[in-house]
C-alpha cells in the first residue's frame, strides 16, 4: 500500500531539448535562459535519473513512453512559438515545422547535484516535509522541502516563492 502512494508522488521534472529540423538545421535550448518543465511522477522520475546516470539518453530509458510523447508533443507546441534561433515570434506559426529528431536532457546543474550525493535516490525516498513560520501579523513564511528541492514562499507575496536545491539552501542558512 505505501508504494502506491508513492508512485503517486508528483515532481517537477526540468530538461532541455536539441531539435532537428527536415532541412538539417539543429536548435538547442540554452539552459541558462529557458528549460521546459513537466510534472511527473516519482516511478518515471526514478527511471530517467537511473538511465542519465549510466549514460543513456533520455529518449532511450524503457517505461516512460507516455511521457516521452507528451514530452515531444510540449516541444512541438513550443516551438511554434519560436522562430528557428530561438528567438520569441510575435504569432503562432500555422503548421508546425517538419522536426525530425528531439533529443531530451536533464539538466547539467541537477546532473551535478545528483552526482555528489553517495545515494541519489535517498531524497526520493522521504515524503514531502512543510513547514509554517508566523509572523507577529499573522502572515507567515512556508518552508517546503521536497524529492530534494526547497521552497520558500511569503504569505504576503502569494506571486514570489524562492526555489532552490535542499543542498544550496543549507550552505545559505550556514547549516
Amino acid at each position: 500500500m505505501f508504494e502506491n502512494v508513492k508512485e503517486k508522488i508528483i515532481m517537477k521534472f526540468d530538461y532541455i531539448y536539441k531539435l532537428k529540423y527536415a532541412d538539417g538545421i539543429t536548435y538547442e535550448q540554452n539552459p541558462s535562459k529557458e528549460c521546459m518543465s513537466k510534472e511527473i511522477s516519482l516511478a518515471e522520475y526514478r527511471k530517467i535519473v537511473e538511465g542519465v546516470l549510466v549514460g543513456i539518453p533520455i529518449s532511450n530509458i524503457k517505461g516512460i513512453e507516455e511521457l516521452l510523447d507528451d514530452m515531444r508533443s510540449d516541444v512541438m507546441f513550443s516551438d511554434r512559438f519560436k522562430n528557428r534561433d530561438g528567438s520569441p515570434r510575435n504569432k503562432a506559426l500555422k503548421k508546425p515545422r517538419d522536426i525530425t529528431e528531439i533529443e531530451f536532457y536533464m539538466l547539467e546543474r541537477d546532473i551535478n547535484r545528483l552526482k555528489k550525493m553517495d545515494n541519489p535516490f535517498e531524497f526520493l525516498e522521504h515524503s514531502t516535509e512543510e513547514m509554517k513560520i508566523y509572523r507577529p501579523d499573522g502572515s507567515y513564511v512556508t518552508i517546503k522541502a521536497e524529492s530534494g528541492k526547497v521552497h520558500v514562499s511569503d504569505s504576503r507575496k502569494n506571486t514570489n516563492s524562492y526555489i532552490t536545491n535542499a543542498e544550496d539552501f543549507l550552505e545559505r542558512i550556514s547549516l
